[in-house]
């Protein structure tokens, strides 16, 4: 009789970015049989030119690898890993199996679909300060084991998605938000006030600890969000010490990003607290002005005219 060794083919399989990407292999083998299999970037085992599956690990002290080889250790089930991704395209890549391998010609049985779940970018990440604050992920492949753990983390510009990076300043609420209510798109960030405005900070996401959620709790800081998904604006104007003197023109120039003509400003009582806006006491000030006008665009600055103070 003939006896075949090697996997079954047509199978799907499904990995989650900043997640170990394990698949088990199912088949016939014997033990000590070596193996190799490469993940490649579309459905063409055994095309020389198949480029590899466009993700890797940029993670301090991780790793991917791809091509992965080894020798079977069951006749029948055993598992492969290629490693933990945290770079790379969230969508379905194709699994080629070969054995004694010498180019990527050689990988040429199509074993099955692996499906890289996570966010492909940013559907809506700009907010204003003092609006309610709502981050919209796009996802590919996602399922709702592993999106009711998922979590972002916001950063200053230019950071890496590392966990000693620096989360960004959004007083009062947290620069690290969790999925609510069960959605995997979108993350509740809440009303920022006293945090800075500026532009291109740095959304990081992950996947959480392990794809069961059982019993879980969220605590802030219990994982590394290290998928960098993009950036993010926070559009608004920034705190800083102003003064005018009664009986001199007075103009206040506000400093952030994102101005308008369009924009309005309300001056308190200096009992009022500074995370009191909407709650204090209007100042006692006559012959208060309005908001310049000025070119369209994103400004760096806005002016309030208050004349004869």
């Amino acid at each position: 009789p003939l006896t075949l060794y090697g996997p079954k083919i047509s199978r799907s399989f499904i990995c989650v970015l900043t997640l170990d990407c394990e698949v088990d292999l199912q088949g016939l083998f014997y033990l000590g049989m070596p193996w190799e299999v490469f993940l490649g970037d579309q459905d063409q085992c055994g095309n020389g030119a198949l480029a590899a599956a466009s993700v890797a690990n940029s993670a301090s002290g991780g790793t991917w690898t791809n091509p992965i080889s080894g020798s079977s250790t069951s006749t029948f089930q055993f598992d492969i890993n290629f490693g933990t991704p945290t770079f790379g395209d969230a969508k379905d890549y194709y699994l080629c199996w070969g054995t004694s391998t010498s180019s990527v010609a050689d990988y040429a049985v199509r074993i099955g679909v692996l499906t890289m779940a996570g966010p492909t970018g940013c559907a809506s990440c700009v907010c204003y300060k003092g609006d309610d604050c709502v981050i919209a992920l796009e996802v590919s492949g996602m399922h709702e084991t592993v999106s009711q753990r998922n979590r972002i983390q916001i950063l200053e510009p230019g950071s890496t998605c590392l966990s000693s990076a620096t989360q960004a300043d959004l007083s009062p609420v947290d620069a690290e938000r969790y999925i609510n209510g069960g959605s995997n798109t979108e993350f509740q960030v809440g009303r920022v006030k006293a945090g800075i405005a500026k532009t291109s900070y740095v959304v990081c996401w992950g996947a959480g600890l392990a794809s069961d959620i059982g019993g879980y709790t969220h605590t802030v800081g219990d994982f590394d969000c290290t998928f960098d998904v993009g950036v993010f604006h926070l559009y608004g104007a920034n705190y800083r010490e102003m003064s005018c003197t009664l009986g001199l023109p007075c103009e206040i120039l506000l400093t952030g990003v994102g101005m308008a003509s369009t924009n309005r400003i309300v001056i308190l009582d200096d009992s009022a607290a500074e995370t009191e806006c909407f709650n204090g006491d209007l100042a006692q000030i006559n012959n208060l002005g309005t908001v310049l006008t000025h070119a369209d665009g994103e400004p760096a600055y806005a002016a309030l005219a208050v004349n004869d103070a």
